[in-house]
């Protein structure tokens, strides 16, 4: 079973943290992105393209269907908590779930660094996205750190704390 879920926006830091906390705790990361991009031999944004974002999402789940099951530090795509079937497969593991939380002003200065992101060019919609799933993420998170002016370290040393206080 996975050992810490990572969840939050578009560019809050999931797979950068969740690399390093793989490190320390000394277990393999699975970022559910990566495991869809190379499952189907295509980045996010031309499956988004070609078969719209709800295909995407769909196979979105049966990617955390299997990559729940694994001793990992699981990163999910910041859509995957969204949906009420992958809220039920997060909750049904018993792993912390860690909320990553960053102001919108962040999310969208990391996020203008990578033009990758299909959500990119409709900025306005985006927010009303980030505000809608942030409560979404508030309730399904175990803890929750707050990402803004943090380095990575600092985060993953915030987490842990708390990964060892449950």
């Amino acid at each position: 079973m996975a050992k810490l879920i990572l969840i939050g926006f578009m560019g809050s830091g999931k797979t950068t943290i969740g690399r390093l906390l793989a490190e320390k705790l000394a277990i393999p990361q699975l970022d559910l992105d990566a495991l869809i991009v190379q499952e189907n031999k295509q980045s996010i944004n031309d499956i988004f393209t070609e078969v719209g974002e709800e295909h995407f999402r769909k196979m979105e789940t049966v990617a955390l269907k299997k990559a729940i099951n694994q001793n990992v530090v699981l990163s999910t795509g910041g859509g995957a908590p969204i949906k009420k079937l992958n809220q039920t497969i997060l909750k049904s593991v018993d792993a912390p779930i860690v909320f990553l939380n960053a102001e919108f002003k962040t999310i969208e200065k990391r996020i203008n660094r990578d033009a990758s992101w299909p959500l990119l060019k409709r900025i306005a919609e985006l927010k009303q996205r980030y505000i809608k799933q942030n409560f979404i993420y508030r309730d399904l998170a175990d803890i929750e750190i707050t990402t803004d002016r943090k380095s990575p370290d600092l985060i993953v040393e915030a987490i842990l704390e708390k990964y060892d206080e449950i």
